[in-house]
């Protein structure tokens, strides 16, 4: 196996400004790397045959490498070791060079946060501190236009009033793929599908290519600065598509979607699982009959496993956490969830809370059965 060590981590975010030398230094914490972790990489720049800048979590990470890597090369890395150094070991890279399918799976399989990251660090790029110099290559109705969309996208006090959300965050995304989708959506919401993070994050990555390939920008830092976005903007077209092939998997096998919701917290973005099932047989006629799965980590009450049934005008709920005085004090709630539904028209048929341990492991196994069943994935330890 390859290994390298990523030494005293020298990293900055993505985002502008700096993107030069004056990096601070990167802790553990900073890029929110656990050990055993396996996550994709980039190397954005070789320095020497034992020094690289790697893209690693929507970080720039300035590694030393015991083995010679190549500009651009993608790599499948497991966190090693965390103290006192940070040592990343390489995996096989079979899985991001399949074709197809395959090559998606594996990408949604070891990057679970890729869309949490996307959203996070695209805020910060294209957010005021940026605009400025920004504008200079992007229109201002581009940039603004994707923090509307960004914004539209996270699950936040804002967001929560809007009854469209979850229909919206599907065609704000860019995971449209049919045409009777499409349609649903128009009449459910009364709205016109607006043009998709996916599309405009497509279109800025062609307008800036465009600018370098023409040799209209001479500034070497704004070439820089330009070429490290458009690799972003890249790997974030990547990583919507990526939602967009687990979610034909998802409707070909279980006539539902799983979605990678961004959460909003106060110290940050996070990512919560949704899989629904639309209630439709193999023909798409209704059966009367809605599921809903959440995975959520929550700062007071952890991690925590929702699936609710509905049926006509009547919800059941099994809420799962793992924690007696968590568990109890949800309990307590039940009364204000009968009374919020109620006002919504629906009735609460039943609810039940229990614990169970590692909900980490459940929600893995539950989306293996919903995605990776069946499928031939590369061990990357073999």
């Amino acid at each position: 196996m390859r290994m390298f060590d990523a030494t005293h981590l020298h990293s900055y975010r993505v985002s502008f400004p700096p993107l030069d030398n004056s990096t601070s230094k990167g802790t553990p914490n900073q890029l929110r790397l656990s050990l055993g972790e396996i996550l994709k990489a980039v190397v954005v720049e070789k320095f020497s045959d034992n020094k690289v800048m790697l893209m690693l979590k929507n970080h720039l990470v300035l590694a030393d490498s015991n083995v010679s890597l190549n500009a651009s090369e993608s790599l499948l890395v497991r966190v090693n070791q965390l103290y006192p150094k940070i040592v990343l070991r390489i995996a096989k890279n079979e899985a991001l060079e399949a074709p197809g399918t395959d090559r998606y799976l594996a990408v949604y399989r070891y990057g679970p946060d890729a869309l949490a990251g996307l959203i996070t660090t695209a805020g910060e790029i294209f957010g005021p501190e940026n605009s400025g110099w920004l504008s200079h290559y992007i229109s201002g109705r581009d940039i603004d236009d994707v923090l509307k969309l960004i914004n539209s996208l996270i699950f936040s006090e804002v967001t929560t009033k809007n009854p469209f959300y979850l229909k919206e965050f599907i065609s704000n995304l860019g995971l449209l793929l049919e045409n009777e989708l499409v349609k649903v959506l128009k009449r459910s919401s009364g709205k016109e599908i607006s043009k998709s993070l996916k599309g405009l994050l497509m279109k800025i990555s062609r307008d800036l290519r465009g600018l370098l390939e023409g040799g209209e920008v001479i500034d070497r830092k704004a070439v820089n600065r330009l070429n490290r976005l458009a690799l972003f903007l890249d790997k974030s077209v990547d990583t919507i598509e990526t939602q967009q092939v687990i979610n034909v998997l998802s409707q070909e096998r279980e006539n539902g979607y799983i979605l990678q919701i961004p959460f909003l917290f106060p110290d940050g973005i996070r990512t919560g699982v949704v899989y629904f099932d639309l209630g439709r047989g193999r023909r798409g006629e209704s059966k009367g009959q809605w599921r809903i799965v959440f995975f959520l980590n929550m700062d007071a009450l952890g991690d925590l496993m929702i699936e609710a049934g509905i049926t006509g005008r009547k919800v059941s709920c099994l809420l799962k956490c793992e924690d007696d005085k968590i568990r109890d004090f949800i309990s307590t709630r039940v009364e204000k969830l009968k009374g919020n539904l109620h006002s919504l028209g629906y009735e609460l048929d039943y609810f039940t809370c229990v614990t169970e341990k590692d909900l980490s492991q459940g929600k893995n196994e539950f989306m293996k059965e919903r995605v990776f069943h069946g499928e031939e994935m590369v061990d990357l330890f073999a």
